[in-house]
């Protein structure tokens, strides 16, 4: 005999709607009205999930969506009021969401809570603010390859620290090393955060060629261009160009004339 009660449970259970995790992100946003939720995400279509805030091009859009909204006639016609500090904060979570889109980490919306809201906010301004420093005050000049290559080439590499690429981070990460198999521990975060980036996609060959071209402008008039640059003239590889700089200047041909020209600078002393 079949149980009633059971299957009238079990028919709510199928006829519950799902639980859209979009409401919860949008709540710590300060977006605290469900009514005011359900249009921002019915409007909008944002559907059940966050990642299509990854989609959204930063700031602009957000406070487009909050002018759409905002300028409907009536309530009846939804219309949704968004305070500065909400657009303020769904910014920020359109930072957090394509920082993790962009690293290839899963998006787990339990992780944003008023903790980490308050976080990406302030390495939001961090970085927003490190842009307006000209990039200029830290040009290294040309490529130096005798005796100023270490000098030049940590400040060549602190120039790509200081410049962003088309997803709004450093493009420095173009130009890290392979790991090896012990390098697994890292003593700070954005290390780990520049080797979660990808490098592929298109992106990565927007970033690739522009530090070719910064390298390419450091390098031309210089010893380094002919044998170790200009080959990469045609493709603008700048990863490739720069590891080949460096597998040159940092390998052991290299080291031994160093260390011999040393050698003849302190006898001379003598």
């Amino acid at each position: 005999m079949i149980n009633a009660d059971k299957v009238n449970v079990a028919e709510a259970i199928m006829e519950a709607p799902a639980i859209n995790p979009v409401h919860d992100v949008l709540t710590v946003c300060g977006i605290t009205n469900e009514v005011s939720r359900n249009v921002f995400i019915n409007i909008e279509g944002l559907d059940s999930t966050i990642d299509k805030f990854a989609r959204l091009n930063g700031d602009h859009d957000v406070s487009e969506m909050a002018k759409r909204l905002g300028g409907r006639s009536s309530v009846a016609n939804h219309k949704v009021l968004v305070g500065t500090i909400p657009v303020k904060n769904l910014q920020a979570l359109v930072y957090w969401c394509k920082d993790h889109h962009r690293r290839g980490l899963m998006l787990d919306p339990a992780n944003w809570i008023e903790a980490e809201l308050w976080k990406v906010s302030a390495k939001k301004t961090a970085e927003e603010n490190a842009e307006k420093i000209g990039i200029d005050l830290i040009d290294p000049g040309k490529c130096q390859t005798d005796h100023g290559w270490d000098n030049w080439q940590i400040a060549f590499v602190n120039k790509l620290s200081a410049k962003n690429g088309v997803a709004g981070i450093p493009v420095n990460y173009i130009v890290q090393p392979d790991l090896e198999d012990a390098d697994e521990l890292f003593l700070k975060d954005e290390e780990v955060r520049l080797y979660q980036i990808p490098l592929k996609g298109p992106a990565y060959k927007h970033d690739n060629k522009l530090v070719y071209s910064m390298l390419k402008a450091a390098c031309v008039e210089t010893d380094a261009w002919a044998s170790w640059i200009q080959g990469h003239d045609r493709t603008y590889d700048g990863r490739k160009a720069w590891l080949a700089l460096v597998e040159h200047y940092d390998g052991t041909a290299e080291l031994n004339r160093c260390v011999s020209r040393a050698r003849l600078e302190i006898d001379k002393l003598h």
